[in-house]
């Protein structure tokens, strides 16, 4: 898996289960924060966009 940090404006769009564009590196992809607490997994979607599998970012308050 491969890991990417997202930035502020990323982390909005993942914890409302938005596509985002594809990453270079091999999906799938696990996204964390800065802090590298993971918010997400997600895989290549059939739009050809990374679409999310499991959401995490709203998990803990």
């Amino acid at each position: 898996m491969s890991r990417v940090v997202a930035d502020e404006q990323m982390q909005a769009m993942i914890k409302h289960g938005r596509e985002l564009e594809k990453f270079d590196s091999p999906a799938p992809w696990v996204l964390v924060d800065d802090e590298n607490a993971v918010l997400a997994v997600y895989e290549l979607g059939p739009s050809g966009r990374a679409k999310p599998s499991v959401v995490m970012a709203n998990a803990v308050a």
